[in-house]
């Protein structure tokens, strides 16, 4: 869907995919008690949901898009969405890994360039905060991992959990963003078609330690007269 023409040598054309709906609606309600299946058929009638079956607790919608509202799902929570077809998937970021297809890059033979650097885990710094939100506001809060003081923490927002489920959902965590494994990208061609979110499954019979399967964080096209190609940012290892 075009979202915007910007005139001139060359002109630019600003596209959006589903979400180009998404923005254009808006929503108020709020929910004492709520599960995340009632926020999405709400936000999102006419959509196969699937999701993660969690309790929000109390949760809020104040002239909010649905795209917004699936903002505040990724930033407070940890769901991440993702549009297939008419179906709106929403669930933890490990979990969309998973659910996603799987692109083979053989270093022999169709990757155009690797920039890539081995980290261990013992090396990244990285340190997981989980918290959580009783019904009478009480806050609940479990940190695992780096007790470095220039650590990266990452923040998980829940509702209703326990200490004990807390330290559970931040080690889950820190295991996964924490690997003996690959940083940076990988360019290969138009084909496959990567996409942020997929598993890219790297292969190499003269480098066999650079096999693995990561999360797609992004993807960069790039095309022109003579090339087409696709950046690949690689996330965490999910396997």
């Amino acid at each position: 869907y075009i979202r915007e023409i910007e005139s001139g040598f060359p002109m630019k054309l600003y596209l959006d995919d589903e979400t180009f709906f998404m923005r254009q609606n808006s929503f108020v309600k709020s929910w004492k008690e709520v599960t995340l299946r009632e926020v999405l058929e709400y936000i999102a009638p006419g959509y196969e949901i699937e999701c993660h079956e969690a309790k929000l607790g109390k949760f809020q919608i104040d002239n909010q898009s649905t795209l917004a509202v699936l903002r505040v799902l990724k930033e407070q929570y940890g769901f991440y969405s993702a549009i297939r077809g008419r179906k709106l998937v929403c669930k933890f970021k490990f979990e969309m890994a998973v659910a996603k297809q799987v692109h083979v890059y053989d270093f022999e033979k169709n990757v155009k360039k690797g920039n890539l650097k081995y980290k261990r885990k013992e090396d990244k710094h990285i340190r997981i905060k989980a918290v959580s939100y009783s019904r009478d506001g009480k806050k609940t809060t479990e940190t695992v991992g780096s007790k470095e003081q220039f650590a990266t923490v990452k923040t998980l927002s829940y509702a209703n959990k326990t200490a004990k489920e807390l330290r559970e959902l931040a080690l889950a965590e820190y295991k996964r963003v924490s690997f003996d494994g690959f940083d940076g990208t990988v360019t290969g061609f138009g084909l496959p078609r990567t996409n942020a979110g997929d598993t890219l499954k790297l292969i190499s019979a003269r480098e066999p330690e650079r096999n693995g399967k990561y999360l797609v964080e992004s993807v960069t096209v790039r095309y022109g007269n003579a090339f087409f190609e696709r950046i690949n940012k690689l996330g965490y290892k999910v396997e």
